[in-house]
C-alpha cells in the first residue's frame, strides 16, 4: 500500500475484480469520554487527510439522528469509566464499536476488519496458509457458518467435514454467534496443531451433532483439475476463482484440445467464488464477443464486463453446479447458459447476487462493503435465488447419507464417476452423435 492510497477490490462472493478505486467511507461519528472522535484516526483516500473530516467537507449539517448518536455513545462511555468494575481496555472496545456499527447494516457481506481479521482475509486469496482447507460461508437459512466444500485431500476432507456441515463450536467455544471471518479467526493456527470443531450435519429428516478433530497443515488452495473422460470429453473442475485460475485453465484447455477433445464438462459444484475477472477471462474462452456479466450500484450507474475473443469454444459444453456453487460460479454459468453455450446441469446453487469492494486503511484495518448488484446477461438477479440448472440431478448417497463418490475424487474410470457427472457425460455424448 502506498501512502494513504486505498485499493479496492471486486468482490462477488468473493467476487473479486482488482481496481485501484480512490474512496472515502463516511462511518458516522463514535464519540467516546474526551470527545474525541475516533474515525478521526482513521485516513482517508489519497488526500491523506483522516476519513471523517473528509466526510465533513461533504457533509455541512449533522442530523437529528447523528447528534442522538454522539450524545448516547457519549453517556454509556462516561458511566462505564464511572462504575465498570474491571479495567477498561480502550482499543478492543474501539473496535468492537466499528464492527458493531457496521454490522447494523444487517449485511453479511460489509464487514469491518481488524488488521488481525484483515490479514487472515488476505491470506485467503493467497496461495497456501496453514488451517484445515474448508471455506465458510453463513448459511443463510439458519444464519450461522457452514462449511462451502472441503478442498480435496485436505485436513477437513480426511477429517470427514462435508458441504452443508454447521459449525457450532470450535475447541469447545460457541460460534454460533460469529461471522465467518472470526470463526475463520479461531479454525486456523500453526501447522501440526489439532482444532476440534462441532459440526450439526443434517441427512434427510435426521440431524447429527459430531465433534471432529483435525489436524492443521500447509494448505495448498487447489484451483484447477483436468483430464479426459471416455469419448475424448474433457473434464475441467474449477475449485476458485483466483489469481491464476484463468491462466492455468487456459493451460489445461489446450492441453485438452491438444488430445482431440470434442466436449467439454465444466465442474463448479462447491465453488465458493473469488475473482470476478478471472470469471470473465475464462468466459472469454468459450463465448463470442458477448456480454458475460454487468453490476450496476445503488445510483443505478452500470458496468458492463464483456468477452472480446473473437472465437467461442466451438463444442457441446456442460456444466455442473450445485448449492456450494456461489458468486464468481454463478457468474460463469449464468453467463454461459443465458448465451445458450452450455447445459447447466446439478442443483441450484448458492445464490449471492452482490459485489463487494475491499477498502484498507493506513493501520492495516479495512472495509469490506456491498456497493452494486450483478445480474446475468440476460438480465437475471440470482440473489437468494440461485441459478436452476437445466437438468436437475441429485448426488446419489449411501444409506448410511455417506456420498457414493465425491465430486472432487471423480475419476477418468466411467464407473467411478459419481452421478451427477455421469449424466453430464451423457448428455455430451448424446450431443456428440
Amino acid at each position: 500500500m502506498e501512502g494513504n492510497k486505498m485499493k479496492a477490490k471486486y468482490y462477488g462472493l468473493g467476487v473479486l475484480s482488482t481496481l485501484l478505486v480512490a474512496a472515502v467511507i463516511w462511518l458516522g461519528v463514535l464519540v467516546v469520554s474526551n470527545t474525541r472522535d475516533i474515525l478521526e484516526q482513521l485516513p482517508a483516500a489519497e488526500t491523506g487527510k483522516t476519513a471523517a473530516s473528509a466526510s465533513a467537507e461533504g457533509k455541512t449539517a449533522e442530523s437529528k439522528t447523528d447528534k442522538w448518536f454522539r450524545a448516547k455513545i457519549r453517556d454509556i462511555d462516561q458511566q462505564l469509566n464511572l462504575r465498570y468494575i474491571e479495567k477498561i481496555d480502550k482499543n478492543q472496545m474501539y473496535e468492537s464499536a466499528l464492527k458493531a456499527y457496521v454490522e447494523g447494516l444487517g449485511d453479511p457481506y460489509t464487514n469491518y476488519f481488524t488488521k488481525e481479521e484483515y490479514q487472515a482475509f488476505e491470506q485467503d486469496m493467497s496461495a497456501t496458509y496453514d488451517g484445515i482447507g474448508a471455506p465458510i460461508s453463513k448459511d443463510q437459512e439458519t444464519k450461522l457458518v457452514m462449511i462451502v466444500s472441503p478442498y480435496k485431500d485436505s485436513p477437513a476432507e480426511k477429517a470427514g467435514l462435508r458441504t452443508g456441515d454447521i459449525i457450532l463450536a470450535v475447541n469447545g467455544e460457541d460460534a454460533t454467534a460469529l461471522d465467518p471471518d472470526e470463526v475463520a479467526k479461531r479454525i486456523r493456527g500453526k501447522k501440526g496443531t489439532q482444532v476440534t470443531l462441532t459440526i450439526q450435519r443434517k441427512a434427510g429428516e435426521k440431524t447429527t451433532i459430531l465433534e471432529v478433530p483435525i489436524i492443521r497443515d500447509t494448505i495448498e488452495i487447489p484451483t484447477i483439475a483436468a483430464r479426459m473422460l471416455e469419448d475424448k470429453i474433457g473434464y475441467i473442475a474449477i475449485y476458485g476463482f483466483d489469481a491464476p485460475t484463468a491462466d492455468q485453465f487456459k493451460k489445461e484447455l489446450r492441453t485438452l484440445k491438444s488430445q482431440g477433445m470434442k466436449g467439454l464438462v465444466i465442474d463448479l459444484r462447491g465453488n465458493p467464488g473469488g475473482y470476478l475477472e478471472m470469471a470473465v477471462e475464462i468466459a472469454d474462452e468459450i463465448i463470442s464477443q458477448g456480454l458475460v456479466v454487468y453490476i450496476e450500484d445503488k445510483n443505478g450507474n452500470r458496468e458492463d464486463f464483456s468477452a472480446v475473443n473473437a472465437a467461442k469454444l466451438d463444442m457441446p459444453i456442460a456444466v455442473l453446479v450445485n448449492k456450494g456453487s456461489a458468486s464468481a460460479s454463478e457468474i460463469l454459468a449464468g453467463a454461459l447458459k443465458d448465451h445458450g453455450l452450455a447445459t447447466i446441469v446439478g442443483t441450484t446453487t448458492f445464490g449471492k447476487g452482490l459485489v463487494q469492494n475491499t477498502f484498507p486503511f493506513a493501520d492495516g484495518s479495512a472495509l469490506k462493503v456491498t456497493i452494486a448488484k450483478y445480474y446475468t446477461p440476460n438480465g437475471n438477479y440470482i440473489h437468494s435465488k440461485g441459478i436452476e440448472p437445466d437438468v436437475t440431478v441429485e448426488l446419489k448417497t449411501s444409506q448410511n447419507g455417506e456420498d457414493t463418490e465425491k465430486p472432487e475424487n471423480t475419476q477418468t474410470d466411467q464407473k467411478k464417476m459419481d452421478n451427477q457427472l455421469q449424466k453430464a457425460w451423457e448428455i455430451l455424448k448424446k450431443k456428440l452423435k
